[in-house]
């Protein structure tokens, strides 16, 4: 619909290359439609830090392996609110490794009553036997939105330990109320 221009933000003109002889146009074409996605504006504002007060560490033995859950403190899975759908910004599994400790994992999340398919969100982090100590780390590959009831979890491939190694979850989330 086209207006007369009443106000013109500062740069909007030469941004839409709108300036007619060097003077300012008196009229908005209809040619003219604004299309900014503000989401990630929005999801940013809304973003925290989801640590420890919702999954402590969690150790895995030597003979664990295929799906596990990152667990909350009152041992319950690591799990979404039915009320909430989360924009998961950075997700990341980390530990440290002793010499001679090695671990193949992938961060998951896991829909909610385990119904559909699990999702690997991140590749998986694969190094090699050392005989040295040395951190980990996993990440999700990109941002991606978590539906409510899913759970928190990693994919272990393979494992080799004396005693356990211990993972922790990392989360840069947007919580948005339904």
């Amino acid at each position: 619909m086209a207006g007369k221009i009443l106000q013109v933000p500062q740069g909007l003109l030469s941004l839409l290359g709108l300036k007619e002889q060097g003077r300012n146009p008196d009229v908005l074409s209809d040619t003219v439609i604004p299309d900014i996605d503000l989401t990630d504006l929005w999801l940013q504002r809304l973003m925290v830090n989801e640590l420890d007060p919702f999954s402590p560490p969690v150790s895995f033995a030597a003979s664990t392996q295929g799906q596990a859950n990152f667990l909350t403190a009152g041992a319950n899975p690591a799990q979404i609110p039915t009320n909430e759908m989360w924009y998961v910004y950075q997700m990341q599994v980390g530990g440290s490794l002793l010499a001679a400790e090695y671990i193949r994992l992938a961060p998951m999340l896991i829909p909610q009553f385990n119904v559909g398919q699990n999702q690997l969100v991140g590749l998986d982090y694969n190094d090699v036997i050392t005989a040295r100590a040395r951190s980990f780390c996993a990440f999700a590959q990109r941002p991606f939105w978590a539906p409510p009831g899913a759970v928190f979890g990693l994919r272990i491939f393979d494992i080799v330990t004396a005693a356990s190694i211990t993972c922790t979850l990392g989360l840069r989330v947007a919580r948005l109320k339904i």
